[in-house]
Order: structure tokens, then sequence, then C-alpha cells
């Protein structure tokens, strides 16, 4: 099969969704997505779950001990179709709530 640089872009996302593509996920269902936003502190990852909470979005909050620089882990779960561009409008979203609190984008996954 051959690449399609217009649905799985030379970049971090499209390489990933590409490979999900070869090993024969059906990319054109609608799943949840989890995206991972890693958070500075227990008050950062709560006030980061309350703005989301208050866009009506499934939230769930870890926390790794092992992380001294971002130990709270922020994962929201939309239900979307996982194509490159509702993956990337997704993260800066995602960006632009969590940089006011310190946070970074940590990724994004699904169960296949």
């Amino acid at each position: 099969m051959d690449r399609d640089f217009n649905a799985f872009p030379a970049d971090e996302d499209g390489d990933a969704l590409w490979l999900l593509a070869t090993k024969g996920v059906d990319l054109s269902r609608r799943r949840e997505i989890d995206f991972s936003v890693l958070m500075p502190s227990p008050q950062s990852a709560i006030d980061l779950a309350v703005e989301l909470l208050r866009c009506e979005e499934k939230v769930s909050c870890t926390h790794d001990p092992d992380n001294v620089e971002f130990p709270m882990d922020v994962q929201v779960h939309p239900k979307l179709v996982p194509i490159h561009a509702a993956i990337n409008q997704w993260q800066a979203e995602l960006l632009e709530m969590a940089t006011p609190f310190g946070g970074k984008l940590g990724g994004w996954g699904f169960e296949a």
C-alpha cells in the first residue's frame, strides 16, 4: 500500500496513523481517543480537569511519582474519527488550555 501524504502527513501524528493503517486498523470508525496532558502539580491538573469538565468532556487523572517535573497526567477521552486533522485540532486546543497551567502535551492513543 502506498502512503497518501494528504491523509498521513510526514510528521509524528501522520507517521503514527500510517503505522496503524498498515496494521489494518480501521481509521474510518469513530472511537474514543485518549489525549494525555502532563501537568506540573496536582492543583494544575485539577484546574485543567475542571476546564475540560466544563466543556463536558470525559476526563481522568493519574499521578506518576517518578516524574518530578510533570507528575500529573490529565487524560481527556473525546469520541472522534482518528484522522490527522481532528487529532491536530484536539492537540492544539488542549495545548491552549493547558499552557496557562504549565502543562504540556503527552501524546495520544486508542485501543485498536
